[in-house]
């Protein structure tokens, strides 16, 4: 399964990675790779929504959406492409997992 049709499934951190703020980004540590990835601000408030209970795909997008004030009008589509890349790379990198 992937994100971007993961709309009613929770997302959520895997129990393998450490993170921490510094600044306005947030730096996720792998514990078995041991890759690093910083996120920026955007990226580290999607982080922080991704946690033990897990969260759905829209509410990402809605929470973004509500939180930086983004017009009404603002194309739900980009929102939804430029969260799912993210979530993807995460996905990808083995820091979240799709909870059914």
């Amino acid at each position: 399964m992937s994100i971007g049709t993961a709309h009613t499934n929770r997302l959520k951190r895997t129990t393998h990675v450490v993170s921490t703020v510094n600044g306005s980004d947030t730096v996720v540590h792998n514990l078995r790779d041991g890759q690093t990835r910083i996120l920026n601000e955007v990226g580290g408030r999607v982080w922080a929504m991704l946690d033990e209970q897990g969260v759905t795909l829209e509410a990402i997008i809605d929470v973004l959406a509500r939180e930086y004030a983004l017009p009404s009008d603002a194309p739900h589509d980009q929102i939804q492409r430029d969260v799912v890349a993210l979530l993807t790379q995460l996905h990808d990198a083995g820091l979240i997992s799709i909870v059914a």
